[in-house]
């Protein structure tokens, strides 16, 4: 038996179960009589909402730190492009340095 029946017939209800939405047209009846008095339908909203909400917060960051990432990506880049210039000016004057001392022999 269950809990609805017997809670009827304790209140002193004919213990016969009631079925108030069965002469309804199903295009009458909305969305949340049908899930169980919208205790189903409200959890599943919220359940979508929040949902929802993670996946532009996950957006939204995901653009935050992509433009962060990016920008200190180009000025490592540049850092090292910097570096390597310099390495090879240091090889180029070693270079010409030596090339002068072989034209003195």
């Amino acid at each position: 038996m269950s809990s609805a029946l017997r809670n009827d017939q304790a209140r002193g209800g004919s213990g016969e179960s009631t079925f108030t939405l069965v002469d309804v047209p199903d295009a009458a009846v909305n969305r949340v009589s049908r899930l169980g008095c919208g205790r189903v339908a409200k959890s599943s909203e919220r359940r979508r909402r929040g949902n929802a909400r993670q996946k532009r917060r996950r957006r939204r960051e995901r653009r935050i730190w992509g433009g962060w990432a990016r920008k200190l990506r180009q000025e490592q880049e540049a850092l090292m492009a910097k570096i390597k210039d310099r390495s090879k000016r240091k090889s180029a004057l070693a270079d010409r340095k030596r090339a002068a001392a072989q034209t003195r022999m």
